[in-house]
């Protein structure tokens, strides 16, 4: 519907813990990091490698409006 008006659409995949999807993402926030390697390399939970995912994308928002 959206196209239909002229309007232009992006996806973008926020999770860093998602895996699957049934659709394709235009930006995926596990091209800049992902919760396992979070997990991984700074030894955190879930819950805490969520937050520190979070905040690196903040830190380098200018990944995200590139």
């Amino acid at each position: 519907m959206a196209e239909e008006q002229g309007r232009v659409l992006k996806v973008c995949n926020l999770d860093p813990a998602a895996e699957v999807f049934k659709y394709q993402c235009d930006v995926d926030i596990r091209d800049l990091i992902s919760l396992e390697d979070v997990q991984e390399l700074e030894n955190f939970g879930p819950n805490g490698g969520l937050v520190y995912c979070m905040e690196h994308l903040v830190d380098n928002v200018e990944w995200l409006i590139e």
